[in-house]
């Protein structure tokens, strides 16, 4: 995949995740970008202008709007027992993860309310091996976690050091292709992370749940997806961004 630089750095004043070159999708937890059946989320819009909305898992299992569940009278959208969203293909249309060596990154505004297992979102297949996961690390200390298996079940798993807690965070997940770099607010706490599997093919996406990955118990305002390992500058600006408009 071509790299394609960020035209112009933004100031604190002007920069929004819109501003980032190769922007797949963008979800915050704002009125206009929900479709609810009283307080579930049916619809998760995109506001990237991609059209990657997600639906939400249906059968009780919508997660929750939640009006002023976040800081400063902000809204949230809750996550609990197996609710989640979920998209079929989130990528056809602009930029597509499978494969081997594919850049991405992931950017999140979260309140995780129990340190576990459990993931944030996750690439995967419908009956294959191949995913991609964002989570919390697998022995219930609340560390970011990065794990992608390839179609062969070969697999990397960077993990940082840095406990989430259960205060408001801003994660950020950079692939390069065959490394990942982890940040936790202003740490970067994975550098250079290996991740040099093989083909890892996907066919869904999915936000609060995983293969036999614990759901999401916690919150989130925000998440950006972009189809190219972003780069440190431009985390800080997301974050600066992130607390200008959500509160800390």
């Amino acid at each position: 995949m071509g790299r394609i630089s960020l035209m112009g750095a933004g100031t604190s004043g002007s920069w929004t995740p819109a501003s980032l070159a190769n922007l797949a999708a963008w979800w915050t937890a704002e009125p206009g970008f929900v479709t609810l059946t009283g307080s579930d989320v049916d619809v998760w819009s995109d506001r990237s202008g991609n059209g990657n909305n997600v639906d939400g898992a249906g059968g009780g299992n919508d997660p929750e709007y939640q009006t002023n569940g976040w800081a400063s009278g902000k809204d949230a959208i809750n996550f609990a027992a197996a609710e989640f969203f979920s998209h079929p293909s989130l990528g056809s249309t602009e930029v597509d993860f499978s494969g081997s060596d594919v850049a991405f990154s992931v950017l999140m505004t979260v309140q995780i309310d129990v340190n576990a297992d459990q993931v944030l979102v996750c690439w995967d297949h419908t009956s294959g091996t191949g995913q991609s996961n964002v989570r919390t690390d697998n022995a219930g200390t609340g560390r970011l976690r990065y794990q992608r298996v390839d179609d062969a079940g070969s697999s990397a798993t960077p993990t940082g050091t840095v406990d989430l807690g259960t205060g408001h965070r801003r994660l950020g997940v950079l692939f390069a292709g065959t490394t990942v770099d982890l940040y936790v607010d202003t740490t970067l706490d994975v550098n250079d992370g290996a991740c040099n599997v093989g083909t890892a093919t996907f066919n869904r996406f999915r936000i609060g749940t995983g293969p036999a990955i614990d759901a999401l118990d916690g919150r989130f305002k925000d998440i950006v997806v972009v189809g190219r390992a972003i780069s440190s500058d431009e985390w800080t600006q997301y974050y600066n961004w992130s607390v200008g408009e959500f509160g800390a």
